[in-house]
């Protein structure tokens, strides 16, 4: 059986959407998106570090309108999280995500 951390997994995402060197210290150790227990975490980290690739920075709206271009993410289970923009998902649905992916 995997183990995982979802408050770690959240804290990566969120640490390369707030800087290019979390970003880069992620790149340089690695990191990829198949290290997360949480597939739809795993498809944010990939999109923030595309952007990163680019020399672009992403924001949570940024990452939303891209996951929708490329049409993944979420399940009926998400709904709108007003604080962050509209389309992350609240933490206490986020974490029965977190289990379910895993069951």
């Amino acid at each position: 059986m995997k183990t995982y951390n979802p408050d770690a997994e959240e804290s990566v995402v969120g640490s390369i959407m707030l800087s290019h060197d979390a970003a880069r210290h992620c790149q340089e150790i690695g990191m990829s998106s198949k290290h997360f227990g949480n597939s739809n975490l795993g498809k944010i980290f990939d999109v923030v570090m595309d952007n990163f690739a680019e020399g672009r920075t992403t924001d949570p709206l940024m990452a939303a309108d891209e996951l929708d271009r490329r049409a993944y993410l979420m399940t009926s289970q998400t709904r709108p999280c007003s604080s962050v923009g509209g389309h992350h998902p609240q933490p206490r649905k986020h974490r029965a995500l977190c289990r379910d992916s895993h069951e």
